[in-house]
């Protein structure tokens, strides 16, 4: 399920870059960001999903810690631009949404923590 979140994700990243560029005066594209920082900010996130995509967990803590922050900033971010208005609506819902999936992602439990350890009578 987590794998079709991201992948349908990407996919939603690509289908707003490339129409930000090849049609900005589109009707889809009144409810998005046409400006280039804002296709850089999505090339970023794409490049981070294909990161998740292609790893398999359990993930290095230092992928783990680079996803968690990301995903932090993700929603701050998404929530501070929806909350002054500078924001279109699918943007809005792309980053609010891609930052709880790749915050749940980065929470991931190693499967070495789950053995049980003996316990010790004292």
């Amino acid at each position: 399920m987590k794998q079709l979140l991201f992948v349908g994700s990407l996919i939603c990243i690509i289908v707003l870059i490339l129409g930000s560029i090849l049609y900005p005066q589109s009707i889809f594209m009144e409810l998005a960001g046409k400006s280039v920082a804002l296709n850089i900010f999505r090339a970023a996130i794409g490049l981070t999903l294909l990161a998740v995509l292609l790893t398999k967990p359990p993930r290095s803590l230092s992928m783990r810690m680079y996803m968690g922050l990301f995903a932090s900033g993700l929603t701050v971010a998404g929530i501070t631009i929806c909350l002054q208005d500078s924001m279109h609506v699918l943007d809005a819902l792309l980053y609010l949404g891609l930052g709880c999936a790749l915050g749940v992602e980065a929470l991931e439990i190693d499967e070495v923590q789950l053995v049980q350890r003996p316990v010790q009578n004292t």
